[in-house]
């Protein structure tokens, strides 16, 4: 394979993607289906077939990538190799290749061994008229390596504004149910100014069963609970200032007592964190961004996920301030970061924990960034960042740039 790749010195920028278009494209396809749905989106044109190299193991992967690309039935070929075979690799895309001018090959999602051969087999077919690319994840830079080229490279973040429902589908999901708009994001905002600790007492005290903490109190009992600690801040007497009980604000709000109970126990914090990041939006390229999304395949929920471009932002909320809780909650936003939209993906936990504490989320974060080596993968923000929490995100975000 050529060493362009590992001599960043030869780079150079181009700003017109057009010449490097194929009309025949082979795509690697690995478990994350992103860099070839992008590929796919901006290497090809209305008259290019793709050749998608698949293995047993990612033929079903090759499927979405179709499906989701709606590509023609006579503008695709499958090709299953055996992946421990390099011969088989090699031989199988050559067959594929040869006799054909305009060969392009997007080996992102290929293993070492498949990238090897595969790049030897379309520039043994067609050396002078191939054109190679890859997805840079920490750039987001798409490098193309051609003959007697240097290698060029081309800032693709916004090139492709992929959608929530196309970036599911491509993993087999489709969105049960998610939510574009946040509750109360007034009062929400107002509840940045509680003790959370001394609000997480109240909460235990007032909303949950004496015997058993783990659990709201009924409906009838909620409906009682006094809402006289809350009129003591400026900010939230204001909203509560002609209420006297949870029923009275279930009613103004139109739900049940204990809908409300959850919304107050903690639910307040995702619904502030999701009107900060739709402020956030517009000045920072995100053009979608939802909240409480489930999937009807996947027994899962994220609480906020941001799409800028095709890089997908998750963040995780919880007004919880013991490590594990938020170290296992940030782990859950990882593993679902990564896998929806693989190295790409940034993840932020926002919580109420303190600096200077065993717990803080400068100490979260770097526990993690070391643990699972993704340094530059999160974002934690705690209680100290709340009252400024659109300039924090403002911050983090310019941070992928």
């Amino acid at each position: 394979m050529s060493n362009n790749l590992d001599n960043l010195n030869n780079l150079a920028i181009n700003g017109n993607l057009d010449q490097y278009k194929s009309d025949n494209l082979f795509l690697l396809v690995g478990t994350n289906p992103l860099p070839n749905y992008i590929a796919g989106k901006i290497l090809a044109h209305e008259s290019t077939h793709f050749y998608f190299v698949h293995t047993e193991e990612t033929n079903e992967i090759a499927d979405r990538i179709i499906q989701v690309l709606c590509i023609p039935s006579n503008k695709w070929t499958k090709i299953n190799v055996n992946p421990a075979d390099t011969r088989d690799i090699y031989s199988n895309i050559k067959k594929e290749a040869e006799g054909k001018d305009s060969l392009g090959l997007h080996y992102t999602s290929g293993k070492k061994s498949m990238s090897v051969h595969a790049y030897r087999a379309i520039y043994d077919a067609n050396s002078s008229m191939s054109v190679f690319s890859y997805l840079d994840s920490r750039t987001l830079e798409m490098l193309i390596d051609r003959k007697n080229d240097v290698l060029v490279k081309f800032p693709v973040r916004y090139s492709v504004n992929i959608s929530i429902e196309d970036l599911l589908a491509l993993h087999g999901y489709t969105p049960k149910e998610y939510t574009k708009e946040p509750n109360h994001p007034e009062v929400a905002r107002s509840m940045i100014e509680l003790n959370p600790k001394e609000h997480r007492n109240w909460c235990t005290n007032n909303l949950r069963k004496e015997n058993n903490k783990d659990k709201l109190k009924k409906e009838n009992k909620l409906s009682q609970v006094s809402l006289e600690e809350f009129k003591k801040s400026a900010a939230l007497g204001s909203h509560f200032k002609e209420l006297d009980s949870l029923g009275q604000l279930a009613e103004l709000w139109g739900e049940t007592s204990k809908d409300v109970a959850k919304w107050l126990d903690g639910l307040w914090l995702e619904d502030y964190v999701f009107s900060v990041v739709q402020d956030l939006a517009d000045k920072n390229g995100i053009h979608t961004c939802i909240m409480n999304l489930v999937p009807n395949e996947r027994n899962f929920e994220i609480d906020i996920l941001a799409l800028k471009g095709y890089q997908l932002i998750i963040l995780s909320c919880t007004t919880a301030m013991n490590k594990s809780i938020l170290k296992e909650k940030l782990f859950e936003a990882f593993i679902r970061g990564n896998q929806l939209g693989g190295d790409e993906a940034k993840i932020g936990l926002v919580c109420c924990a303190e600096n200077g504490s065993k717990q803080a989320p400068d100490i979260i974060k770097m526990e993690l960034e070391e643990e699972w080596n993704s340094k530059g993968k999160f974002g934690v923000f705690g209680l100290d960042h709340l009252p400024n929490l659109e300039y924090h995100l403002q911050d983090w975000i310019e941070s992928f740039e």
